[in-house]
């Protein structure tokens, strides 16, 4: 019964949020202004909710498809995962510049534009961190579970379902949870979205918090906008977290036994529930045919790799990728020259310079306070640092 009751409440609230989260817009006005009366944060409190699952779920695909081909494919590794660097430490407003105009025509004249902005937002906090760690606990499957595929004969795609996902299953939640702490350093930003016709605050808890600043209302702040952070969060780690954290404990690889004795009550309600138990076989029915259809399809057939032919596609594939991004980045160069004036950026040497000179002044003031600590080293100039950095990196 409890089981029951939480999926009608949950998609009662979950269809309240989304039919108005495609609501019509047409400027700035369509939005219903942000107050701070404490009754309307429960609202706002399940508007943000909505923005983080989603961008929750969309952060996972985007995981397993890139962390899974970084993991497979070298070249694709070659070129993404210093973009992925990148991008993670890129600052959340350098993305909603260029992709609000985006979102507002994939969905015009609906504030659904302007909730794909703020989950993107959301999404960019988070998304980067989960693939790399995908990407790293694919590397480092163990040897034993290696050898189990090679016996077994599983394909590509049994192996990823039955051996590599499975074993990256612990560490993968562990670092949704620990991203979901950015997500939220992210709300205040993405909720307000820049327009045309002027800043729009999109109805949840992080323009509740932004409005408080900007009233200097300390109260709302930080009473009634902390109380409902809290209660978010709560909700998130016993309906979502806690219940995932006792099941991932079975595709734990590990010698020793280190279970944990927390049997949570949503857990528990799970096991007895019987909707559960009456849906669970053809649940996982459904999911047998979609690892091990593909396979017992090519049994049946008796169908035979063409193995020569799939060498050179991969060649031609390789060839055809590398073009790609060499293409790519003539033409962004090329966008980068024309797009200043006469195609002259002599007059940056200066501002890069005196950039360059900030940055001598602040390593060395933080390496000379590092160094007072660690009495081993002495260097403190900044062509030292940087070596130092590069040898740790190269040992590491």
């Amino acid at each position: 019964m409890i089981i029951v009751a939480l999926i009608l409440i949950v998609s009662t609230l979950a269809y309240y949020a989304w039919s108005d989260m495609h609501q019509a817009f047409i400027d700035a006005s369509s939005v219903s202004a942000i107050s701070l009366d404490p009754s309307h944060l429960p609202y706002y409190m399940l508007r943000t909710t909505m923005r983080l699952i989603i961008g929750m779920i969309f952060s996972l695909i985007f995981a397993l498809i890139v962390g899974y081909a970084c993991a497979k494919n070298k070249h694709f590794a070659r070129v993404c995962l210093p973009i992925i660097n990148f991008l993670e430490s890129a600052p959340l407003l350098g993305f909603l510049t260029f992709t609000t105009a985006f979102f507002i025509f994939l969905f015009p004249h609906s504030i659904m534009g302007l909730e794909a902005a703020a989950i993107f937002g959301i999404f960019t906090s988070q998304a980067w961190n989960i693939a790399l760690i995908l990407y790293q606990t694919i590397r480092i499957v163990p040897a034993e579970l290696t050898e189990a595929v090679t016996a077994f004969k599983l394909n590509a795609w049994q192996r990823f379902w039955k051996i590599e996902l499975p074993y990256s299953v612990p560490g993968l939640l562990w670092n949704i949870m620990v991203s979901q702490s950015a997500a939220w350093f992210a709300i205040t930003a993405s909720e307000a979205i820049p327009t045309i016709t002027g800043d729009v605050s999109l109805p949840g808890i992080g323009s509740y918090i932004a409005l408080g600043l900007t009233d200097s209302n300390i109260i709302a702040i930080f009473f009634y906008a902390l109380v409902a952070i809290i209660i978010n969060i709560v909700l998130f780690d016993q309906l979502l977290f806690r219940p995932l954290v006792k099941w991932s404990e079975k595709f734990k690889y590990e010698s020793i036994n280190n279970k944990t004795t927390d049997n949570p009550w949503l857990y528990r309600s799970y096991k007895k529930s019987q909707l559960v138990n009456a849906i669970k076989p053809i649940f996982s029915t459904i999911v047998f045919w979609l690892i091990n259809g593909a396979s017992f399809l090519n049994k049946k057939i008796n169908l035979k790799s063409p193995t020569r032919d799939i060498k050179i596609l991969k060649k031609l594939s390789c060839t055809a990728w590398y073009i790609v991004i060499i293409s790519a980045c003539v033409w962004a160069g090329n966008a980068l020259w024309h797009f200043f004036p006469d195609g002259d950026m002599s007059y940056l040497i200066p501002l890069m310079i005196e950039t360059i000179r900030h940055m001598d002044r602040y390593v060395k003031q933080t390496y000379k306070s590092y160094s007072t600590n660690n009495t081993n080293r002495c260097s403190n100039t900044t062509t030292d640092i940087f070596l130092d950095c590069c040898c740790t990196y190269l040992s590491w």
